[in-house]
């Protein structure tokens, strides 16, 4: 197994909380904070087909809404995916910015198959020094788990850092483990999944700066 990584218990629940983009966004009446919780085994494994609530492309609509309106936003595992594929696509203007799993054929690959799949996997991470994440977490390491087996493609890291996202955290050999948008009050995505805190009932540092981030926001 690769350094820094760790197999962790598989989770039994299947559940996954969905604020989907709906007519409501587009009339703005989202509410201030749009946290997407994409669970693998639920949603993106299909993500660009039809499931019962969403299409992938309004999913990519309701993260543009956030990152243009300035809602708080943590799109986490599939979630992550998907923000940087929406900020490809309408902040570089990458048309033909795909995802892999749903489009192996795509012009713009720009997340694609891991190296070494995360699924239920445990990392160490390093955080960027002076970045969001390195504040919240008040620490340069840290040990986070997955459920995911595609990823930033490092061929468009370097144009989306000019572009704007910041890398936030890191794996043992440089992989892209989350990226931030410093530029927005508070804006994170992340491959690794924060919220599994729950199933051990302890709170998480990011959880808890989200939910700050929408108390302040208000509405």
């Amino acid at each position: 197994m690769t350094r820094g990584l760790r197999r962790t218990k598989p989770s039994r629940r299947r559940w996954f909380w969905r604020p989907m983009a709906t007519r409501s966004s587009r009339s703005g009446s989202l509410p201030s904070v749009y946290w997407m919780l994409i669970w693998r085994r639920t949603l993106v494994s299909g993500a660009c087909r039809l499931v019962r609530i969403v299409r992938w492309r309004e999913l990519l609509h309701g993260i543009r809404f956030a990152r243009e309106t300035g809602r708080p936003f943590l799109g986490t595992c599939g979630g992550c995916q998907h923000a940087i594929l929406e900020f490809a696509r309408n902040v570089l203007h990458m048309t033909e910015a795909g995802h892999a799993e749903c489009n192996p054929t795509t012009a713009q690959p720009v997340i694609t198959k891991l190296t070494c799949p995360l699924v239920e996997l445990e990392e160490i991470l390093q955080l960027a020094p002076g970045s969001r994440l390195h504040q919240i977490y008040g620490a340069n390491e840290i040990r986070e788990t997955y459920h995911c087996s595609f990823g930033l493609n490092p061929a468009y890291v370097a144009r989306l850092i000019i572009g704007g996202l910041k890398v936030g955290a890191t794996g043992a050999g440089g992989e892209v483990r989350a990226v931030e948008l410093p530029s927005h009050r508070f804006f994170f995505a992340t491959l690794f999944q924060p919220e599994r805190s729950a199933f051990k009932g302890t709170s998480h540092p990011l959880i808890t700066a989200l939910v700050a981030a929408a108390s302040s926001a208000g509405g």
